[in-house]
This record gives C-alpha cells, sequence and structure tokens, in this order.
C-alpha cells in the first residue's frame, strides 16, 4: 500500500489483520523526468506571458478527476490573466467532447488532448505556477507526486490520500463538498508565495526516494520469507 488510507480500506474491505499490511509510499520522480527548461522557456513554446498566472492540470481525464468541475470553477474565476491549461488522455470520446464544449467560451482555457512524450512534461510543469488536482476521489495520485516532483505548489481536495502527502505549507486544499471550495482555493492563489510553496513540496518530496523505497520492499520480502 501506498498510504495509511488504502491501508485502511483494504483493512475494511477485506478483514486483513494490520500487521499483514506494509504502507510503502509512491517515489518521487526527481531526475526521472528532464527538468532544464525554465519557466521564461517553457513559456515561449506554448504562448503564455510572463505576468499570466497558469493553472494546469496534468494526468488522465476520467469523471472523478472532477475537470468539468474545474472549467466551472476556473470560469466563475473572473481573473482577466489567470490561464488554465488542461494537459492529458481523457478516458473516453464522450468526456472529451464535454470538456471541449465547456471550454468553448473562455479563450483563457487551452486543451492539450495529445499524448505527451516524457522529455516534453517539464514543458508544461515548468510552465505552470501551480497545478490543480479537483479530484472527487483519490487512492494514490501520481500526479501529486510529479508536481511535487518539479518544486510545484498544488491545489487539491482536502481527502485523507492528498493531505498524507501534501503538506499546507506546500498547496492548499479545500473541502470538496463546498460548492465554493475550488474557485475558492484557485482565488487564494492568486494572492499566495506559490513559488516558496513549490520550493517545501520538492523538499518534502525528496524523503520519498527510491532507495529507502527499495530497502523497505527488501524487507517485506524478508518478512514474507522469514514467516514462510
Amino acid at each position: 500500500m501506498h498510504g495509511d488510507y488504502v491501508k485502511g480500506k483494504v483493512m475494511e474491505l477485506y478483514g486483513v489483520d494490520n500487521y499483514v499490511i506494509k504502507v510503502i509510499p509512491h517515489g518521487h520522480y526527481i531526475d526521472y523526468y528532464r527538468n532544464e527548461v525554465s519557466k521564461k522557456q517553457a513559456r515561449e513554446l506554448l504562448g503564455f506571458d510572463e505576468r499570466e498566472i497558469v493553472f494546469l492540470y496534468f494526468g488522465m481525464i476520467r469523471p472523478y478527476k472532477g475537470v468539468l468541475e474545474l472549467i466551472e470553477a476556473f470560469k466563475s474565476l473572473k481573473h482577466i490573466d489567470s490561464r488554465l491549461l488542461i494537459v492529458g488522455k481523457p478516458a473516453n470520446k464522450d468526456i472529451a467532447q464535454c470538456v471541449l464544449k465547456e471550454c468553448e467560451d473562455d479563450r483563457r482555457i487551452r486543451v492539450v488532448f495529445n499524448f505527451v512524450p516524457d522529455n516534453e512534461i517539464q514543458i508544461y510543469m515548468n510552465a505552470a505556477d501551480i497545478v490543480v488536482l479537483p479530484y472527487r476521489e483519490s487512492s494514490t495520485s501520481g500526479s501529486l507526486v510529479l508536481s511535487m516532483s518539479f518544486g510545484k505548489p498544488v491545489i487539491a481536495p482536502c481527502l485523507m490520500s492528498i493531505t498524507e502527502i501534501l503538506h499546507p505549507k506546500g498547496g492548499i486544499v479545500y473541502d470538496p463538498s463546498d460548492k465554493c471550495g475550488l474557485v475558492d482555493a484557485m482565488r487564494q492563489a492568486l494572492t499566495s508565495k506559490l513559488s516558496e510553496m513549490g520550493k517545501y513540496n520538492l523538499e518534502i518530496i525528496r524523503n520519498f526516494g527510491w532507495d529507502y523505497i527499495a530497502n523497505e520492499t527488501y524487507r517485506v520480502y524478508m518478512d514474507c520469507l522469514d514467516v514462510g
């Protein structure tokens, strides 16, 4: 398991004892993806101005990911220098059409449905000021770990699987049951020290190194062999 939330769910659903489940965190992506393009260069490549505040959604686009709710919240933000960049592969044609339809009346929103090669992930991440992950539910978020690995602050719902990793110093969490929660969080981001929040996330996620994860995984196998 990657977190205590998922561990608890497994124990609840399958009646598994606590001692047989080991929590090992999701490893970071630092140095896995290239990260040599500056914010200025990334924005020039994508056509964003330096003065603009760019909100980024990055990841698969599925109904429970809340992308349609994100678009609605952004459109109600009414901030002329804000931009929303949605990058990800839609789960099906229906959700792709819904996303495009919701965006068509707001030129501040840009959608990229194309496959993003590994070496181009840095362009989207480094062009962004903050990443928004408006999930309705979540067990383990690779996009959260990826964002933190690029030193990005994050807006996300106050779900246990999220707050196990994301600290208030590194992002803005909101109540997903509050209709105005997401837009209020985005509005708060406009006056927050986003660079400092991103630096905090980068330092936190460094603790999720693969040497540590490999050692913990090795210990699990050794324990199993001892029991057997």
